[in-house]
């Protein structure tokens, strides 16, 4: 999914008379401008600040499924269990065999 977000312009004009040497500084929001005029040499610094724009999209789910998840004791009962069921395995096989 692509998502645009347009976000309005900020504009500052002004008119200024300068001298040679004169350093001009404009604040807005998040708008930061420094013109500064050495004689015949003109130097702008602008800085916009980041802006984080959240986008919330919800999305439909026909159903959620919840899965229990095992806990430590219900593993080692199985373990357990496992362990049983060879224990006996091993001892019915043990006793056929020495039976002949």
């Amino acid at each position: 999914m692509v998502d645009t977000v347009v976000t309005p312009p900020v504009e500052v004009r002004d008119t200024v008379v300068l001298k040679q040497v004169d350093t001009l500084m404009i604040f807005k929001d998040k708008l930061k401008v420094k013109v500064f005029r050495s004689f015949d040499t003109i130097r702008v610094d602008a800085i916009c600040d980041a802006d984080t724009i959240i986008s919330i999209i919800e999305v439909p789910v026909e159903k959620i499924i919840y899965k229990e998840k095992q806990t430590p004791m219900d593993m080692l009962k199985k373990l357990g269990l496992y362990l049983l069921l060879a224990l006996v395995s091993w001892k019915l096989i043990e006793a056929k065999l020495l039976k002949r």
